[in-house]
């Protein structure tokens, strides 16, 4: 995933009045939720990423370490961390095989993951983290946690609860609007 990019600030909503005095589906209030939503996710992420280099690791090497974990150190519904071949790894990561191949490269090299090739059927390859690899999360997890806890914190609990429904209920029905114009025949790229 590529970094975001933003304006410094988003625009005020006396813009979006204006722009919409120019074309007739700009909802002002709408265009400048989305900007602010837009501004925060980019705030947001450039920490995550910061963090990431701070720790000498991307955040594409970091998202195959963390679908790799232990699942028995994961206690609970765990199915998410379900990837154990490269083909789950991009299905999961939301990537190209062709990254996931240079990204577990990487991660190899560094002895932080180790593939394994089935021995019933040599065309199948699974990955799995090495000591290194869990020593890496179990130093860099826990600030981790605690830097998006603090990033998180400028709203109350109840604040974020609620915030957690908007964004369950907006992704929810972006994903319906989606497949529905999928079935459509169109790709969903246009809605």
């Amino acid at each position: 995933m590529n970094e975001p990019t933003m304006f410094k600030d988003p625009p005020k909503l006396e813009c979006f009045v204006e722009v919409s005095k120019l074309f007739e589906n700009c909802d002002p209030e709408v265009m400048y939720t989305l900007a602010t939503f837009f501004h925060a996710h980019d705030l947001l992420w450039k920490q995550k990423l910061a963090h990431c280099a701070e720790s000498g690791i991307s955040h594409g090497r970091f998202m195959i370490l963390v679908l790799l974990m232990n699942k028995d150190q994961v206690q609970g519904d765990s199915s998410w961390i379900t990837a154990s071949t490269p083909a789950e790894l991009a299905d999961l990561a939301q990537i190209s095989r062709a990254s996931v191949t240079g990204l577990l490269d990487s991660l190899e090299k560094d002895g932080f993951v180790c593939r394994k090739h089935d021995t019933s059927d040599r065309r199948t390859v699974s990955i799995y983290l090495t000591e290194q690899g869990q020593e890496f999360l179990d130093k860099f997890l826990p600030p981790h946690f605690k830097m998006m806890s603090q990033l998180m914190n400028v709203l109350e609990r109840e604040e974020q609860a609620q915030l957690l429904l908007l964004l369950e209920k907006l992704a929810s029905g972006v994903s319906e609007l989606v497949n529905a114009e999928s079935k459509d025949g169109s790709d969903g790229k246009n809605i």
